[in-house]
């Protein structure tokens, strides 16, 4: 039985002008991923809400405070992993690959949700963000804090290439900084949004030769058209128009594939993940201050659903964070802290 999330038409203000968007209704798919026994998504504790989190990260800093007006050395910080899963993508066969932070950071699915293998064992390094299918059917993983992008063959069990210096962050033609997604063109040109630590979209060739970038560098964190402030997802719809999500600046951009701007929203507030459909009509985005997941008119930037809040439950999300559309407009959420993912469908 799905249960069913009522979608409420929605007015926006959007350069001076309401638009009204029509109703849509997208439901859940209860339980769709069918891990093998024992297997996660992520830690096998699982995680605290918000809240909880919030409450032991303060009484950690009260104990280290009290520590060293002692005169004693505290412990190091522990490091904050984020961990579950972390990116979703969908192949022209509907299989969804699934990335996340734990063993076998790899997992393909059909659209039933039937586990179908792994991989990436021992590859990945200890932050995949991102993951993307391409039209051939190779995969490729943002490998965020070993600074490189890889792209890996059909059995998931060889990397094809890399771009990116591993364990090196710098701002050039041949490293990365933190990166965090990549797409690929009709050409075969590879977009990388290198977003946490250089700020800018890195245009590749085929076979990983630098041609270009835009955006600013490590310190710009510009406000202005064509430039970003954290380019934290980057997705190319079928007609090679571009678009990137710029995070810390609130808005998604649009550019040709040449790097040359097109147009902005900056209604959809804090968003974290975002996709477009493979006929080019609709965007999906995860909005993370209200953990929230939208279906977009690309025509006109309508909201025509919204569904979702924060929290643990069907149709909660902690951390959305990835989303991928498959070809009958079902929606997968990659839920980091709820370390699961999610299935929706479209109601007729």
């Amino acid at each position: 039985m799905r249960r069913t999330i009522s979608l409420i038409a929605t007015m926006l203000l959007i350069g001076g002008s309401a638009l009204t968007a029509q109703q849509n209704t997208f439901s859940l798919v209860p339980d769709w991923a069918k891990l093998p026994d024992g297997w996660v998504l992520g830690h096998p504790q699982g995680f605290p809400l918000p809240a909880e989190r919030a409450r032991i990260r303060a009484e950690a800093e009260r104990v280290r405070a009290d520590l060293i007006a002692r005169g004693e050395t505290p412990p190091p910080r522990r490091q904050n992993l984020q961990p579950g899963v972390s990116g979703v993508s969908v192949d022209l066969n509907d299989n969804v690959y699934a990335l996340h932070r734990g063993a076998h950071p790899i997992l393909v699915f059909d659209a039933s949700g039937q586990f179908l293998r792994s991989g990436g064992d021992g590859i990945t390094g200890t932050v995949p963000h991102f993951i993307e299918v391409d039209h051939d059917g190779y995969v490729w993983v943002v490998d965020e804090a070993a600074h490189r992008v890889l792209k890996f063959n059909h059995e998931l069990t060889e990397v094809l290439l890399q771009i990116g210096i591993t364990d090196e962050p710098a701002h050039d033609e041949t490293h990365l900084d933190l990166p965090a997604d990549v797409d690929i063109a009709s050409t075969g040109e590879i977009l990388i949004a290198d977003g946490y630590g250089n700020n800018r979209i890195a245009k590749f060739a085929p076979d990983g030769t630098f041609i270009k970038q835009w955006g600013g560098g490590p310190q710009d964190e510009s406000t202005a058209d064509g430039e970003f402030h954290l380019p934290h997802a980057v997705e190319i719809d079928q007609n090679d128009k571009v678009y990137v999500l710029d995070r810390e600046n609130r808005r998604i951009q649009m550019f040709d594939l040449e790097g040359n701007f097109l147009g902005k929203w900056t209604h959809l507030g804090y968003v974290w993940g975002l996709v477009i459909s493979r006929d080019g009509q609709y965007a999906y985005v995860a909005e993370h201050d209200n953990e929230e997941v939208m279906q977009v008119s690309t025509a006109t930037g309508e909201i025509l659903a919204r569904w979702g809040q924060q929290g643990h439950g069907p149709n909660e999300f902690d951390w959305a964070h990835g989303i991928a559309v498959d070809s009958t407009g079902a929606v997968y959420v990659a839920d980091t802290y709820g370390q699961r993912l999610q299935k929706f469908v479209l109601e007729q």
